[in-house]
């Protein structure tokens, strides 16, 4: 089975491998990428039968009826392609009025969006980095429909963490989400994944769910690199 490097996909040289363990080291002579050959099998696509598409937000606070979306980012993934080759939603949501209400720590995390929408231009918002909450919908759909190759009927299954309890709470308000993003009530979070149940007396946060899944870094709390590292825990749980 030939090997491709995880960070430039490029197929790497097995030639030099002095055995089959996964554990081996193995490097690539194009990016300089140094790893082993487990690193490198857990990046392969392999075709999943059930899509799913993993989404995030960043919002103004937790309150889902008082508090805002800020950002919406999503991945969609069929098993087909590279993590970094997988289809990417990523829109900045702004108020025409400029009112944006909240709680003190979800403006504090993300006091950065704040100053990206306090200086949206009419570019920005004639090539649709940044919509109105009632274009959302229509937005997202369009992507799932154009990029995702979605036939627009069947119920897609979303990931994310505290998606259940937190995200979909957002979405379900937003104008439309409901009649044209049709998405499973079931819901695939990374906590389960990589919970412990013989040691863990809750379940894992983000955090931990990476530094089990052996995945570098920490939390980005920015909308699409954290769909993306739901993407990369679900795949180290199963590929």
């Amino acid at each position: 089975m030939p090997l491709y490097c995880p960070k430039c996909h490029s197929q790497l040289d097995t030639t030099r491998l002095s055995d089959s363990n996964k554990d081996s080291s193995i490097d690539c002579g194009m990016c300089k990428w140094l790893g082993t050959v487990r690193e490198a099998l857990k990046e392969l696509p392999s075709r999943i039968k059930m899509p799913y598409v993993s989404i995030d937000l960043e919002t103004t606070g937790l309150n889902h009826e008082r508090c805002q979306i800020l950002e919406v980012g999503a991945i969609y993934d069929d098993g087909f392609k590279f993590v970094d080759d997988l289809p990417i939603f990523h829109k900045y949501i702004y108020d025409p009025d400029g009112w944006y209400c909240g709680e003190p720590f979800g403006l504090a995390l993300n006091q950065k969006i704040l100053k990206r929408l306090s200086s949206i231009s009419a570019v920005d918002i004639q090539n649709k980095v940044c919509i109105r909450a009632d274009e959302l919908a229509t937005e997202f759909r369009n992507w799932l429909l154009n990029a995702c190759g979605w036939d627009g009927k069947t119920c897609l299954t979303p990931a994310g963490k505290n998606f259940a309890s937190f995200d979909a709470n957002f979405l379900n308000r937003v104008p439309g989400w409901k009649e044209k993003v049709k998405l499973n009530h079931r819901v695939i979070d990374p906590a389960m994944l990589w919970w412990n149940p013989l040691e863990d007396d809750k379940l894992p946060g983000s955090q931990e769910c990476m530094d089990r899944a052996g995945i570098k870094g920490t939390v980005a709390h920015t909308a699409v690199e954290d769909a993306e590292m739901v993407v990369r825990m679900i795949r180290k749980a199963y590929w």
